[in-house]
This record gives structure tokens, C-alpha cells and sequence, in this order.
């Protein structure tokens, strides 16, 4: 027992003291990492997209120019692209005809960073949108071609969007697809909040300051927080049946989980989400022992999108199904 709590004492200091040269190190980390910008033809349109993409062997899969232009007609948006690619690699993937601005910058202080240089690069056309949507890499889609998650239709009571929700700690809006309106943007507060953004470098630490704290934070604004599939509602239309390694209640405010993880099959295959996160077929998170045959779903509903995801998933690897 002594031991046991010996051990948990000093993963406690670890992590303290991990936390703290983190925080440290991120008041060296905020410039320097922007390697160019580009504004490639006139804003024209209403809205603005920021993706933010990233890949170590300097690749830009298909499946990510499949969520990019899915995006720009979904929201009818102006794009801005961030990666660590240079131009040139765009340009060849012929991408670059289809975006409003291109940064090349380092892979520092991973997506809400990457959004803040982004945001202050793109000030000035950020002031004129009605809705600036902030997206990643993170998910394939769009998996149902038919469905969508539109835009807010009130642009003039401050709101932020997002695809999903979940109550993980803390609640939250998940960040890989988020939408302010342009009444949240003229808030002080939205900007204060970027402002804050520093170039952390610890994934639980970005999660818990910018992710978490950025549904918090605007929650302490008086902002209203919808999510498109609300947690309790995906919940409702899981069946444990269809579970092998369902485990306990999962209600919000007993056990809640990541939705897009858990309820996966039921989002997509149920719900008609247009989304699919990569994490679901690279980790399998929950250890569910047919995760994979989403993919044969994928495929009856968009071959397109289905080759591309196989295509990734044997570049990078997938968890094992042993």
C-alpha cells in the first residue's frame, strides 16, 4: 500500500513538473514557426474556413482534400489552409486553385496554435465573415454525401458551433470542426480568448486549457454552446446489445465518454454523421472487436471516400484486430 502510493506521488510530481517546463518552454515557442503566407485571390465569399492540416512524412492524403472541398461547398467558404507542406506541394496536388490563403508553418503547439496564427494572419478578412469556421485533419468525410451540419442561421446572438459534444471532464464542444457567428467574433472576449493561446506543446495540457477551456470560457461569456448531435441524444440511440465490450451506464452524468469514439457506428451508420474519426480506425480506443466493419459501411454509401480512408489507413497503420 505504502508503495502504491509512494508511485502515485511521484507520477503526480512528474507530471507537475512536466507541465511546468511545458509552460516554460511555450514563452520561446510563439514565434518563429510561420515559414510563409499567401493570399491567393480576392475574399468573396461570406464565410471563412481555416483548416489546419499536418502530416510528419510531408504528405496531403486524398481523403483531406475530399473534407477540405467537402467543407468550402458545405459552407459556401473562402479557404485558408494551414500546413507543414510548402506551397509547391499544393500546388502539384492542384489544391491550391480551390483555397483564398496558404501558411506553411511548423507543427508547434499542434491545431489551436496553428488556428491562433491563422486568426491574426487573417484578421482583417475574419472581421468582415459572418460565420468563421475552424477545422482539422482529424476526421474523414464526407461519409454521407447527402447529409450535412449547416451553418447557424442567427448570426446576430452569439454562438459557437460544433459537431459534436461531450462531458469528458469537463463539458465541452469537440474542436475538430467549430463555428463562431459573426456576433461571437465581435466579442472582446474572442479575441482575448486566442490571445491566450500559448504554444503548448503537451496534448492533455491543449485539451484541458483550449479545448475544454474554450467551451468554458465562452460559456462564461454568455455564449451559447450548440452542439449539431448532442451527447445525450447519440446515447439514447445506442444499443449496448451491439456492443461487445459495453461496460457500464454512459450516461453524461455518470460515465460519459468521446462520443465520436464510442458511438461511432451509431453516428455514422444510424445518425447519418458525415464524419469519421481517424483515431476510431487507428487506436480503436475502446478496444470494440468489429470496429473495422464501418468500413465496409463506408463504402456502400461513398467508394470515393472508402478508397481514400484505405489508402491512409494502410500508410499510417491501424490497430490490430488480434
Amino acid at each position: 500500500m505504502a508503495f502504491v502510493r509512494l508511485n502515485r506521488f511521484l507520477k503526480n510530481k512528474i507530471i507537475r513538473v512536466r507541465d511546468f517546463v511545458d509552460s516554460f518552454l511555450s514563452f520561446y515557442r510563439q514565434r518563429g514557426f510561420i515559414k510563409e503566407v499567401k493570399r491567393l485571390r480576392p475574399a468573396i465569399k461570406k464565410n471563412l474556413l481555416i483548416f489546419v492540416h499536418y502530416d510528419k512524412h510531408n504528405i496531403l492524403d486524398d481523403h483531406v482534400i475530399s473534407l477540405i472541398m467537402f467543407y468550402k461547398r458545405l459552407y459556401d467558404a473562402d479557404v485558408v489552409l494551414s500546413t507543414n507542406l510548402p506551397y509547391s506541394a499544393i500546388n502539384k496536388k492542384g489544391i491550391d486553385e480551390e483555397l483564398y490563403g496558404f501558411m506553411q508553418r511548423k507543427n508547434a503547439g499542434l491545431d489551436f496554435f496553428a488556428w491562433k496564427n491563422a486568426i491574426f494572419e487573417f484578421e482583417n478578412d475574419i472581421d468582415r465573415v459572418e460565420n468563421l469556421i475552424i477545422a482539422n485533419d482529424s476526421v474523414y468525410g464526407a461519409i454521407n454525401p447527402g447529409e450535412s451540419i449547416s451553418l447557424p442561421v442567427n448570426v446576430e446572438e452569439p454562438s459557437v458551433w460544433g459537431a459534436t459534444d461531450s462531458y469528458e471532464k469537463q463539458y465541452h464542444l469537440q474542436s475538430y470542426l467549430l463555428i463562431f457567428n459573426r456576433a461571437t467574433i465581435k466579442l472582446p472576449e474572442f479575441k482575448s480568448f486566442w490571445e491566450s493561446v500559448k504554444c503548448l506543446s503537451l496534448k492533455h495540457r491543449i485539451v484541458e486549457f483550449y479545448e475544454i477551456g474554450l467551451s468554458q470560457y465562452f460559456i462564461g461569456a454568455g455564449v451559447e454552446l450548440i452542439p449539431f448531435f448532442d451527447y445525450r441524444e447519440v446515447r439514447g440511440c445506442f444499443n449496448e446489445n451491439d456492443y461487445q465490450n459495453y461496460d457500464g451506464d454512459l450516461d453524461y452524468r455518470v460515465r460519459p465518454v468521446n462520443p465520436t469514439n464510442y458511438f461511432a457506428k451509431v453516428l455514422v451508420e444510424e445518425m447519418g454523421f458525415p464524419l469519421l474519426k481517424v483515431s476510431y480506425l487507428r487506436d480503436n480506443p475502446y478496444s470494440e472487436k468489429k470496429y473495422y466493419e464501418v468500413l465496409n459501411w463506408i463504402d456502400s454509401k461513398n467508394p470515393s471516400l472508402g478508397k481514400y480512408i484505405n489508402k491512409h489507413i494502410k500508410r499510417i497503420g491501424y490497430y490490430s484486430q488480434c
